[in-house]
């Protein structure tokens, strides 16, 4: 049964037992209608199983108290003091026991304050927080809404904003060197304070500083290896804390960075490789908007920020240290990144060992291969030092001539013109060196003959923000001279070039949205 379907029905019950049973209410007071409450989970981290939305059953607590005062057994109304509510469908919250909440008759105004997960017995209004044991990390993930505030009847749909109060941690562990599988590992946090008192009144953590100690993390298997997902207090200055592997009767441990500071609300991801010599981290990459997810072998993200603009992001890559070129570049593009100009400063990317790299001063000394850009130059000519970031040998790929001075640069600049039409567009253009039916690896020779892998095509995902609306296309492109003159000919939706690819193209967007291709919006 849908929920409407319940609430109609419910609400009928309610108002006939009101009217058949207690005569001497008010006409007022007779035609009250209960409170219903929908919900959104605002922040970074998004540990509800479904993202930011409910799971079905999840149970929060709600007060309703005198407008502007603060939470106490003297300030709440019409008995609402913790009472339970239940997610249903469309995030509509359900009272366990059939326990309405209804605005004061009088119509004084209220606040609500709400919070995750419910817990029956409070004392002082304090929610006890204990994350030595997660069954899961959702069901420790202290959500808290404080803002429905100044309402009375006649408003009786209320949207709680609920924020995180904790701080997530993701642990991606593979098997590197030495360890042949994962089956049995054990995994815990060891020097984290693990107990906290929430004050639901005035919104605020105090964590107890004698509750060092572990935090087992709950694993599930996945294609790679493991993934581990904990709740952990928002902690400043870390000391002497680190993590346990425990697997085949040895442990390897991974030290947290001296002084880290785990802020609530955000997420951590650490990409660990469990190897004979000891745990070590894997660079991961920043949750952007257009970073794709999905790995290969031999691969190492890097992230690139302007250089002379402090903080602001330029792009990321997913780089082969094997086959010495990147499968994926990815960047926003918005005016602040163009000018005019360019300056051809070819070098080592300052980010990943040279002899990882391909080089490539003298270009490929092939007739035919140019020293194909992934960024364009063009996107990033704003400055001299900005443009040279460009230049890098790590966004370099061996690239047919014809493809890349014609199609290819045909597309760069509609997709610069498609960057004037909306707030901010997306890319993602990338390189694969096999393909479904061809997995045999093409090389030339670098400077310093050394091979470096040829790509068999290349892609561009796109997507234009517009307000708070995206438009997504794809293209994909075969490495030799096109047979047909007008790029439109090789486009396909995202979501076709995500099963061409195997990366999963602004994770962020639906499937929907990534499927279809608004033809207004890339003509």
């Amino acid at each position: 049964m849908k929920i409407r379907n319940v609430l109609g029905a419910l609400l009928f019950l309610v108002s006939g037992f009101i009217s058949c049973e207690d005569n001497s209410l008010s006409e007022k007071e007779r035609n009250r209608l209960p409170v219903q409450f929908t919900s959104g989970i605002d922040g970074e981290i998004q540990s509800r199983v479904t993202g930011t939305k409910w799971d079905s059953g999840d149970a929060i607590g709600i007060f309703m108290k005198r407008n502007g005062q603060l939470l106490s057994a003297a300030t709440i109304l019409e008995d609402a003091n913790n009472l339970e509510y239940t997610a249903g469908e469309k995030g509509m919250f359900i009272p366990a026991a059939f326990r309405w909440i209804y605005y004061p008759a009088d119509g004084s105004k209220v606040d609500f304050i709400a919070y995750y997960p419910y817990q029956e017995n409070l004392t002082d209004y304090i929610y006890k927080v204990d994350l030595a044991h997660q069954p899961t990390a959702s069901s420790v993930d202290l959500l808290y809404a404080d803002g429905a505030k100044g309402l009375a009847m006649g408003e009786e749909r209320v949207t709680l904003s609920f924020s995180h109060q904790l701080s997530r941690v993701i642990l991606n562990i593979t098997a590197g060197e030495g360890i042949k599988d994962l089956t049995g590992l054990n995994v815990v946090f060891s020097g984290l304070k693990t107990k906290a008192d929430f004050a639901l009144a005035e919104g605020t953590l105090v964590i107890d500083d004698r509750s060092v100690g572990e935090i087992t993390v709950p694993l599930v298997s996945t294609e790679t290896g493991k993934v581990g997902e904990a709740m952990v207090l928002p902690e400043a200055d870390v000391k002497g804390a680190f993590i346990r592997f425990n697997l085949h009767s040895k442990s390897y441990d991974w030290k947290i960075p001296e002084g880290f500071t785990y802020e609530k609300g955000k997420r951590y991801t650490y990409d660990i490789v469990l190897k004979n010599g000891g745990a070590e981290e894997k660079p991961s990459l920043p949750t952007w908007f257009e970073t794709p997810t999905g790995d290969m072998e031999n691969t190492i993200y890097v992230t690139h920020y302007l250089p002379d603009r402090a903080g602001v992001r330029n792009y990321a890559m997913l780089y082969d240290t094997i086959q010495k070129l990147a499968y994926w570049v990815a960047y926003p593009l918005h005016a602040s990144y163009v000018s005019s100009g360019r300056w051809d400063s070819w070098g080592y990317d300052p980010e990943i060992k040279p002899s990882l790299q391909p080089y490539l001063k003298n270009a490929f000394g092939i007739s035919g291969i140019d020293r194909g850009h992934q960024i364009p130059s063009a996107d990033r000519n704003y400055s001299r030092a900005g443009n040279a970031t460009t230049f890098y040998y790590s966004n370099m790929t061996a690239q047919n001539s014809t493809l890349n001075q014609g199609m290819w640069a045909q597309l760069e600049n509609r997709i610069r013109t498609w960057m004037r039409t909306c707030d901010t567009l997306y890319v993602v253009t990338g390189a694969m060196v096999t393909t479904d039916t061809d997995r045999n690896i093409t090389y030339v020779k670098d400077n310093d003959k050394k091979n470096v892998a040829k790509p068999k095509y290349y892609f561009k995902a796109l997507a234009q923000k517009v307000g708070n609306t995206y438009y997504t296309i794809g293209f994909k492109m075969n490495n030799k001279a096109p047979s047909n003159t007008d790029y439109n000919a090789y486009r396909m939706s995202v979501s076709e070039l995500e099963a061409e690819t195997g990366f999963t193209f602004f994770p962020g967007l639906t499937d929907a949205v990534k499927a279809k291709i608004e033809t207004s919006r890339w003509n």
